[in-house]
Parts: structure tokens; C-alpha cells; sequence
């Protein structure tokens, strides 16, 4: 991704030293430039509860920055981003914004006391962004993890389909001992496909909890 958004930079600029030359308009093109200068392109993970969502961000990570214990389960969506140094902020609905201390202590267990369900203003939470040094994410890549689809409290899921509208692609995670229930069906009919999403690739997580003599045929089943 970083690589590609490089090439279009290059191309745009390419572009613009040549309307500079020729006396073409550049409006549109410095347009396109900005959008590249300004612009995220955010990879949205998304799942039933208990798919791993968290865990499978953090094998990314290849460290635990996202909060990943079953019982505290993600409330809200939580953005993270490439950072020389960690640090998170959380932004409010209200558009305040409040530093979280992630010194001393690994991010996942800062993180937990904000974005989990035990956190009595998490309803107030517009987003939580973080800055981690990882390999996947800077350059205006972004991922993204978002509360469960078939949450029993809808205001969590509506969190996850809001931030859809602007994913420029999503990662959905399926469990292969049960691919694609009826809820994760109507999620990829109802939220997914009708967005025209481009990009949606589908992870099957968990792949441990399936014995090593039926993994084949699980996955098989999936595909």
C-alpha cells in the first residue's frame, strides 16, 4: 500500500510539473494531491463477538496493542496508526479530545480502561486513535478495530456500520468451525456489499481450535 500510494505521488507531481510548463490548469490535479497529502485509507476489521478480532489485529502487530480479553470486548472503534512513538488520544463526540498515558504499562492495558464496555463514558467516545511503530500501518494507512456485529446492545453496532461508509476496505473475520451465520449474512447483505466496498477480504481466525486432521476440510467448507 505504501509503495502504491508512493507511485500515485510521484504520477500526480509528474503531472503538475507539466501543467506548470504548459500553463494547463492544475486545479484538479492539486486536488488529487491534496486528498493524497490529507487522506487515510482505512482497513476496517470486522466480526461477530469473540471472532478475535483484537487478537488477530495484535498478530499483526506482533504485540498486544489492542485490548483482546473475551470479557472486556471492544466498545467503540479504535484507530491506529504508524507512530515513532506510542501514544493514544481519545476524541469525544463533543469534539474534545483527552491524551491517554500509555508510559509505563503496555498499550492494550491502557487502551482496556477506554474502549471497553466497563468504561461508563464509552457512549461519549467519537473514536480512540492510536500511534504504535508497527510495519503495516503510516504513509495514510490506517486499521481499524470495531465493536461485534451482532452486539445485543445496537448502539455499539451501529458504531461499526457508521464507520463502514468510509472504509476503503474491510477484513471480515470467520470462525471455521461456523463460517457465515445467519447474523454475518445479513451483516455482509445488508451492510457490506450494498456500501460498494472494493476491497473485502474474508480471514479465518482461530484455526487452532480446529484439529490439525480436519483443518483442510474446515477450511474447504469455508471457501
Amino acid at each position: 500500500m505504501k509503495k502504491v500510494r508512493a507511485t500515485l505521488e510521484s504520477t500526480v507531481d509528474d503531472h503538475l510539473a507539466f501543467a506548470s510548463e504548459t500553463d494547463v490548469s492544475a486545479e484538479r490535479i492539486e486536488g488529487v494531491r491534496s486528498q493524497l497529502d490529507e487522506g487515510e485509507l482505512s482497513v476496517a476489521v470486522v466480526g461477530e463477538i469473540n471472532r478475535g478480532k483484537s487478537t488477530f489485529l495484535n498478530a499483526l502487530m506482533g504485540e498486544e496493542v489492542f485490548p483482546s480479553r473475551t470479557m472486556v470486548c471492544t466498545a467503540g472503534v479504535t484507530v491506529l496508526d504508524h507512530g515513532e512513538e506510542p501514544r493514544a488520544e481519545v476524541i469525544y463526540k463533543n469534539d474534545t479530545a483527552e491524551e491517554i498515558d500509555l508510559s509505563g504499562t503496555k498499550p492494550s492495558q491502557a487502551l482496556k480502561e477506554v474502549v471497553s464496555r466497563s468504561n461508563k463514558d464509552v457512549q461519549d467516545i467519537q473514536v480512540t486513535r492510536g500511534w504504535y511503530p508497527n510495519p503495516f500501518t503510516g504513509n495514510g494507512l490506517v486499521l481499524v478495530d470495531t465493536p461485534g456485529v451482532n452486539d445485543p446492545d445496537h448502539w455499539r453496532e451501529e458504531i461499526t456500520y457508521s464507520y463502514l461508509a468510509e472504509a476503503d476496505a474491510v477484513i471480515m473475520l470467520l470462525d471455521p468451525m461456523q463460517p457465515l451465520s445467519a447474523s454475518e449474512t445479513e451483516f455482509l447483505d445488508s451492510k457490506i456489499l450494498d456500501r460498494s466496498i472494493s476491497n473485502l477480504i474474508f480471514v479465518v481466525n482461530k484455526i487452532d481450535d480446529v484439529p490439525r486432521a480436519d483443518r483442510e476440510d474446515a477450511l474447504d467448507r469455508v471457501e
